[in-house]
């Protein structure tokens, strides 16, 4: 066999046996040897530890364990067929219950589904979920499944669907993209087209809209002036290449770079939110490659202010360099802001560099602690300890190893405690950023000019209902946003129950006590609380700007109103003057005048996408996991969250007992 592979590959003897080994290195080989009884044959004829791939079976055979397989074989070929076959399904269906045992009560939940009771069930009364990948019922008598047809949306990565012996009320209304395997008897699958003529059917859509991809790059510069004239403040700006046809500079067409725009009404309604940016990245997913940066921030109410945008060629050093100086420059040159991003080593080379604007006192630069726990996972593969982040000292315990880790990244940057000021007022994460990426979501696969024009749409509709909301609330005489009244309601509540003690004559200072909680069977702790210095232990007040139970305490101690101790940002009135900027309408398209230019504007040839089905728009990680209650992948090795079975800790343990 080793002379036929090296005939196949060619070359010296040397190379030939480094590529046997490149090849065999990863894989799960099963090795039996023949008449070896002695060491240095074995290390000849199977080579050292790392030849093969893990979970690799090495097996020798003497006189005697040949004796032993020859009767093997001979009982075996004596065995009637029908015993074979009843046990050949007797082990596959001790399979299929080890898989119905994690979890019994709720099939659902199952990565597979072969008993049809349970399929009917989940089919008829819509009990599916996306942990669902095979479907595979064969009833002994012919079943009725009376269903809507729309099962099969919640199973979002069913690959297989397999079915016999069953009817159904209603032919199925949607199936899943991940659909690989397709066998059901009863049904036609023609009625649903190919993935190439549906994507075909999706281009012609989208042109039919939005305009044709290439024309679209030649049209961006016309609109965006057009934009520019009718939306005071907006800036924009499209950096180009010369456009190079064998050796010669094409003087008809300009190749696009990158791109960034910005809108004057959201600069002017930053003035009143709160000081926070949050920066993100996500991909676009048209004809052509690229990478959709963007700026958002927060107003008191809790919504979602998006303040730049700019598609670039990825996240790199230079990209973010220009999208954070353009920030910067052409959007706020407001002090203290707090800069909120994950770990990205472009974005913190960018935001050290003093000449940007990012460093204090003219910005503050924090980490999303989620992404923290993200790169912890990474590194040390353990989802249990990681839950253990949110307590520091306990987390810095677990292990010397997880404390240097630790103690590597400034406390300053990523925890509340360490918060002094309250920059972050209270954001730990950049999830503005993250629902930005779902509202445009279904703008990152149509032209460029029209993604554009989308997010004018959008941020116009979003202004007028904000606006007028925050209206509503001041003529009904609220004069704090609907989110804080709500909030300071179970502050008033606990504060109730809390126990004040005064320690100076001048009653600023208080010691606040909280009283037993029945719920936690704890006793209630004890705060310090100095009214003139704005100031609670608990810190809560310092982070989130308004009032904590204690402070509200404090001062219904002393009848003094603790409205004074709200942040501005929160009142109606401030939301009212974010939303208030006019937005006009850009009229007829048609009467738009063409550029000056001298060329034409045309996308770059290279960032065109490959043919062929695109990867799934998400990859799933633990950074999926918002709630310890959510259901989180599990090892069927193990049996516990966090990592499957090919990541199993307990696999590199009994490796290293094997080698041993």
């Amino acid at each position: 066999m080793q002379e036929e592979l090296e005939t196949e590959l060619g070359g010296s003897k040397s190379k030939r046996m480094y590529e046997i080994k490149r090849k065999l290195r990863r894989k799960k080989v099963p090795l039996v040897l023949d008449d070896v009884d002695d060491k240095d044959k074995l290390e000849k004829l199977a080579g050292g530890c790392d030849c093969f791939g893990s979970g690799s079976d090495l097996a020798t055979l003497d006189e005697e364990s040949l004796d032993d397989w020859e009767c093997a074989l001979e009982e075996y070929e004596r065995t009637p067929p029908e015993r074979i076959q009843d046990m050949h399904d007797l082990i596959q269906d001790m399979g299929r219950e080890i898989v119905r045992k994690e979890a019994p009560k709720n099939p659902g939940q199952l990565s597979r589904l072969w008993y049809y009771v349970d399929v009917i069930e989940i089919l008829t009364d819509d009990l599916g979920s996306d942990k669902i990948e095979g479907i595979m019922p064969d009833p002994p008598q012919r079943a009725v499944v009376d269903w809507s047809g729309f099962a099969f949306e919640k199973m979002e990565w069913l690959r297989i669907l397999i079915v016999r012996n069953t009817s159904f009320s209603y032919e199925p209304k949607h199936l899943p993209n991940h659909l690989r395997v397709l066998d059901w008897e009863e049904y036609d699958g023609n009625k649903f087209v190919s993935y190439k003529k549906a994507w075909l059917a999706k281009q012609k859509v989208i042109t039919i809209e939005y305009d044709d991809w290439d024309k679209s790059y030649a049209k961006l510069s016309s609109w965006l002036t057009h934009m520019q004239n009718h939306s005071p403040g907006s800036y924009f700006q499209v950096l180009h290449d010369d456009f190079i046809v064998g050796n010669t500079v094409s003087r008809e067409h300009h190749q696009f770079h990158r791109f960034f725009w910005t809108f004057g009404q959201c600069k002017e309604a930053f003035k009143y939110c709160k000081s926070i940016i949050q920066v993100d990245g996500t991909h676009l997913y048209g004809k052509y490659r690229g990478t959709l940066l963007m700026a958002t921030s927060q107003d008191g109410n809790g919504g979602v202010l998006p303040l730049a945008f700019a598609v670039v060629e990825g996240e790199t050093l230079t990209t973010w360099s220009w999208f954070l100086a353009h920030l910067r420059e052409h959007v706020t040159d407001k002090n203290g802001i707090c800069l909120i991003s994950d770990r990205h080593a472009s974005i913190k080379s960018v935001v050290a560099n003093e000449a940007l604007g990012w460093q204090p006192p003219h910005g503050y630069h924090v980490y999303c602690v989620r992404h923290i726990a993200s790169n912890f996972n990474r590194k040390f593969n353990n989802t249990k300890q990681k839950e253990m982040l949110k307590k520091l000292e306990k987390f810095r315990e677990l292990s010397p190893a997880i404390a240097t880790w630790i103690d590597r990244i400034s406390k300053e940057k990523w925890t509340m405690d360490y918060d002094r000021e309250g920059r972050r007022y209270g954001h730990m994460t950049t999830n503005l950023s993250e629902c930005i990426n779902k509202v445009v979501k279904d703008c990152r696969t149509i032209p460029i000019t029209a993604l554009v024009k989308s997010t004018y749409s959008r941020c116009r509709k979003y202004f007028v209902e904000c606006g007028r909301q925050a209206q509503r609330q001041l003529n009904e005489g609220q004069v704090y946003c609907s989110k804080l009244v709500k909030e300071l309601r179970k502050n008033q509540e606990q504060a109730c129950s809390h126990i004040v003690r005064v320690y100076d004559i001048h009653s600023t200072r208080f010691e606040v006590e909280e009283t037993f909680n029945p719920i936690t069977q704890r006793d209630g702790q004890k705060w310090a609380v100095n009214l003139n210095g704005h100031y609670c232990q608990c810190r809560r007040y310092s982070a989130l700007h308004y009032p904590c139970s204690h402070i509200i305490a404090a001062c219904g101690y002393v009848n003094l109103n603790y409205y004074q101790y709200i942040d501005v940002v929160y009142t109606n009135e401030h939301i009212l003057k974010a939303y208030s900027p006019q937005w006009w309408p850009l009229g007829n398209e048609a009467a738009i005048p063409p550029s000056n230019d001298a060329w034409t504007l045309i996308p770059n040839p290279t960032t065109i996408r490959a043919k062929g089905q695109p990867k799934s728009t998400r990859i799933r990680n633990e950074m999926n996991w918002v709630e310890p209650s959510e259901h989180r992948q599990k090892c069927s090795r193990c049996g516990a969250e966090g990592h499957n079975r090919r990541c199993c800790p307990m696999q590199s343990e009994r490796e290293s007992c094997s080698n041993h």
